[in-house]
């Protein structure tokens, strides 16, 4: 042993197709205490300041381009997804201002023959959202948006 404490970073990664839905909860607002609680699918989202939100619903919309590039609908590749699954596999809390990356990938064939399908890849922190179409990006935009409105009533200004 080194004395060094040990240390484990987790990163997860979401494929968003179609419309997206979520949850949103304030827990103590007005106080020092406060959180918004994104629940969304398998991911619950913990934000802890209004800077958090805001700066996570910009990096979104700095997508805006890329998305553009994305089908209308869902992909047919990913219908199969059973979007009736309940549960949340997936929590992460923000801390500090996330690092934020937006990449257009196309589609391509690796060369183990794995299939990848156009997406946009949005990550926040040790998120990356794959997202495959305009409604999933529009959608999701819009329930970051909503989180930001939501955090000035929680976080005040």
């Amino acid at each position: 042993m080194s004395g060094q404490p040990s240390t484990q970073i987790i990163s997860t990664s979401l494929a968003l197709t179609g419309e997206q839905r979520a949850r949103l909860d304030a827990h103590a607002a007005g106080t020092t205490e406060a959180t918004l609680t994104v629940l969304w699918g398998s991911l619950m989202l913990t934000i802890s300041d209004l800077h958090q939100a805001v700066h996570v619903a910009k990096a979104w919309a700095q997508a805006a381009q890329q998305a553009a590039r994305l089908p209308l609908g869902a992909v047919p590749a990913h219908r199969h997804i059973d979007h009736r699954l309940t549960g949340t596999s997936t929590v992460v809390r923000l801390w500090g201002t996330p690092a934020v990356g937006i990449t257009h990938q196309p589609h391509r064939v690796t060369p183990g023959r794995r299939v990848i399908t156009e997406h946009v890849a949005i990550s926040i922190g040790t998120i990356t959202f794959q997202v495959h179409d305009q409604t999933a990006y529009r959608s999701a935009l819009g329930i970051l948006t909503r989180t930001a409105t939501l955090a000035e009533a929680v976080f005040g200004p």
